[in-house]
């Protein structure tokens, strides 16, 4: 048995599984940097009861939908009482939005920038028709208006919906 041989083939392997490695670090550094022009960070504000100033209620994030209109897609639960939100753009400006459309059930809600701002960036969409359960997935986040963040996961099910049943009975308390 020729030990060197055995060595040479596990650091190959080894070599390749590192090699491997960084290709996948690579391509994902790369669409974070794709999709970060297109995400926001938001706070979502709601008048102060009895005094004349606002307060912020939620924090979240967005995407933009359309650059030329000022449309944001996020969640409905970021701006769950709030007709309005201040968007931390990715330049580092900040911009006021009005919520337009919101759908708790599906979790999301639309916003409308109030003003033109410097340039916008729209996301640019999958098929989610082409998931398959197992893939690999990626999330872009801007939250508390800092730098993007990431995180991944994995496609578990396809085309499963969680309306209604038990979850939809739960109640919190305290």
């Amino acid at each position: 048995m020729d030990i060197n041989k055995e060595e040479d083939t596990k650091t190959s392997k080894n070599i390749g599984f590192a090699s491997g490695l960084q290709s996948l670090s690579d391509a994902l550094i790369a669409l974070v940097e794709q999709a970060s022009p297109s995400v926001v960070s938001l706070a979502s504000v709601i008048p102060d009861a009895g005094r004349r100033r606002w307060g912020r209620f939620g924090l979240g994030t967005g995407v933009v939908l359309s650059e030329d209109e000022g449309h944001i897609i996020s969640n409905s639960h970021v701006v769950h009482r709030a007709q309005e939100a201040e968007v931390g753009l990715p330049s580092g400006e900040t911009a006021r939005a009005k919520v337009v459309g919101r759908d708790a059930e599906s979790d999301l809600a639309l916003l409308k920038l109030e003003s033109k701002v410097g340039s916008l960036k729209s996301i640019q969409f999958g098929d989610s028709d082409q998931l398959k359960v197992g893939q690999f997935v990626i999330a872009v986040a801007r939250a508390f208006g800092a730098d993007p963040s990431a995180t991944s996961g994995i496609i578990t099910s396809s085309r499963r919906s969680i309306r209604g049943g038990v979850a939809s009975s739960l109640r919190m308390s305290s």
